[in-house]
């Protein structure tokens, strides 16, 4: 087994449609038996994810649940995750999703 530790980071910018492109680049990879790890949350506001109903964040989760089931529509939907009920809530800065 080989092993690399080569890192990919975000891009300035932090354009999610640029970021999706990105890792339809690396999806080939998969066929070469290469695993890329990466990591994050459907959420990232702690402030708001132990209150009592915390809506925005059920709703954002809902959105997530629809990108795994549907490679379809995935794009479009995280594209315009911002958008989505309980987007922005969830996160606050575009980086805690995209990574």
């Amino acid at each position: 087994m080989r092993c690399a530790d080569p890192a990919l980071s975000l891009q300035a910018g932090l354009d999610s449609t640029l970021h999706l492109a990105m890792g339809n680049a690396l999806a080939p990879l998969r066929d070469q038996g290469v695993l890329i790890v990466g990591s994050g949350m459907s959420y990232h506001n702690l402030a708001i994810c132990f209150q009592a109903g915390a809506r925005p964040l059920r709703r954002f989760r809902c959105l997530a649940g629809r990108c795994v089931q549907d490679p379809a529509t995935r794009e479009q939907l995280l594209a315009k995750w911002r958008e989505a009920p309980g987007g922005a809530a969830s996160h606050r800065r575009e980086e805690h999703l995209i990574l």
